[in-house]
């Protein structure tokens, strides 16, 4: 497959401890290319090319595309915008197939295995989640943000008006936005999303119950092997997300060839079958139990209240108001 993809990729801040690991599972799908707009200082390597820039200047690149000022004072709130990248940033994108957005709190494995040709013909969106998200890069597609839709997810003239996270690049907005539009869209669980509020690793969409299981990368793939009734399985992932999870890096190295990642730890060029068949499953996760209060704490400072008084009372009215502008 030919370079048809750009990822998109705006970091402002310190970079997680495991990005270096982030960083190898990226350079080993070189038909992808990663755009990382960033105030962090870094070399350009083959297909990941850093963007230096503010959060300020990135902000600015957003608010050209709008008619309204638009509330981004913060890089978490960066998110709601993803579906403008298209738009805003498409003289970093113009010569690619694809454009789409992800995070660098996961693990590549092999896309080329999920995302085929044959895949990228026949959808014009690939995937519903924030953590990866690839849109066909012409001028309809770009656009569907705009659209003032009167469904129940948000609008671009809702979302952008909030600081308060509306999750509109995904259940929240583009997804219903791009099933309204009449996209062609690619729904596969091909990745594994973690339960950030269990220990052990539970796949969203995946499990129904929780097993003992541990992440393997190897040679640009990435495998989930997990113990049930005492036998060893193993299913390969596009990717896996380690939304929120602290994770610790153990026998760290910088030339080398694979990593396994359990549940609180990243353990470098170690066998997996030993580790596998030596992890207990844990009904307590004393990370989570705190970090419910920093989360519920979070959310009131950003608006969430409002919200939800807005949309249960008032959005019916309002977007009527914003209709005729």
């Amino acid at each position: 497959m030919s370079k048809n993809v750009a990822l998109i990729i705006p970091y402002f801040g310190k970079f997680p401890n495991y990005f270096d690991y982030w960083l190898k599972s990226a350079l080993a799908n070189p038909n992808f290319d990663f755009l990382i707009f960033t105030d962090n200082e870094r070399q350009s390597i083959n297909n990941v090319h850093f963007i230096n820039m503010s959060f300020n200047q990135f902000k600015n690149l957003l608010q050209s595309k709008v008619s309204f000022k638009i509330t981004l004072d913060t890089p978490y709130k960066l998110c709601d915008y993803r579906p403008l990248f298209g738009c805003a940033l498409q003289e970093f994108i113009k010569n690619y197939k694809f454009w789409g957005f992800c995070d660098v709190d996961l693990i590549f494995g092999d896309l080329n295995k999920f995302i085929t040709p044959k895949v990228l013909k026949e959808y014009d969106k690939i995937y519903d989640f924030g953590h990866l998200t690839l849109i066909r890069n012409n001028e309809f597609c770009n656009s569907i943000w705009k659209i003032k839709h009167h469904s129940s997810v948000y609008r671009y003239d809702e979302a952008f008006k909030t600081p308060y996270a509306c999750h509109f690049d995904e259940n929240g907005g583009l997804k219903k936005i791009a099933e309204l539009s009449g996209l062609r869209c690619y729904h596969s669980i091909d990745f594994a999303d973690i339960d950030y509020t269990k220990y052990n690793f539970f796949l969203i969409g995946k499990q129904k119950q929780t097993y003992a299981g541990l992440f393997e990368w190897k040679n640009g793939k990435l495998k989930y092997y997990y113990l049930r009734n005492k036998n060893i399985f193993e299913e390969e992932v596009a990717y896996a997300h380690f939304q929120k999870r602290p994770l610790e890096i153990c026998n760290s190295k910088t030339n080398f060839k694979s990593f396994l990642i359990i549940p609180n730890k990243i353990l470098t060029d170690t066998e997996y079958k030993p580790t596998l068949l030596n992890q207990k499953i844990k009904m307590e996760y004393p990370y989570w139990n705190k970090r419910k209060k920093i989360e519920f704490i979070k959310n009131k400072k950003h608006h969430s209240l409002q919200q939800h008084i807005y949309r249960s009372f008032f959005r019916k009215y309002y977007r009527k108001v914003l209709d005729k502008k």
